[in-house]
């Protein structure tokens, strides 16, 4: 871990910025690419012991590193989950998220693996429930691989298609890999039924 990823953690300073999202006491979270958790262990706490978060990844190896740093925090609301995001798991029910987290992961999809991503969070987010995106390397922002060509309001728009009200966008320092990076972060709501 880096001192960047420490400080975030241990700081406050990577719960302030979830809190700012969207985040509270008792929330339910699915954390979709989650890695070794720079933005699931900010967001465990924030939840607290009420609330549970969900760490899907599709990579043991970060999982393990994730629960390993959970164990450090004394952290009991995470969850591991080894799956491919943009086939979101049927073992959960519809409506059984407060809030989804899709950070840094979406440059890695075709446009209707992202649909189908954005379709499942649908399904799964509360009535009102929080889609929090970060979509690095869109154009705008160290362009690279399935974003290069996008710029964030084609990325808002591709998720308002599928359902979503766009709340907020927030450009803030956070965590990029391993250290701080500024960037913009999404926020929508699930406000209405889905597309016909």
């Amino acid at each position: 871990m880096t001192n960047d990823v420490e400080n975030w953690i241990t700081s406050g300073e990577g719960q302030a910025f979830l809190r700012e999202a969207g985040l509270k006491e008792g929330h339910q979270v699915l954390d979709l690419g989650a890695g070794e958790g720079h933005y699931t262990i900010p967001a465990a706490q924030v939840v607290g012991s009420k609330g549970r978060v969900y760490a899907l990844d599709q990579d043991r190896v970060p999982l393990k590193r994730l629960m390993e740093e959970a164990q450090k925090h004394a952290l009991k609301n995470i969850f591991p989950v080894q799956a491919q995001a943009e086939r979101l798991s049927s073992d959960w029910k519809a409506n059984a998220f407060d809030v989804v987290l899709i950070y840094d992961m979406v440059h890695f999809l075709e446009a209707d693996e992202r649909a189908d991503l954005y379709r499942g969070v649908f399904e799964l987010l509360k009535s009102g429930g929080l889609l929090s995106v970060y979509p690095k390397h869109n154009r705008q922002d160290l362009p690279m691989f399935k974003l290069a060509q996008l710029d964030l309001d084609d990325v808002a728009e591709e998720i308002e298609q599928q359902g979503f009200d766009t709340e907020s966008r927030l450009y803030r320092r956070l965590i990029h890999d391993e250290h701080y990076d500024q960037g913009y972060v999404l926020n929508f709501r699930k406000n209405k039924p889905g597309p016909s």
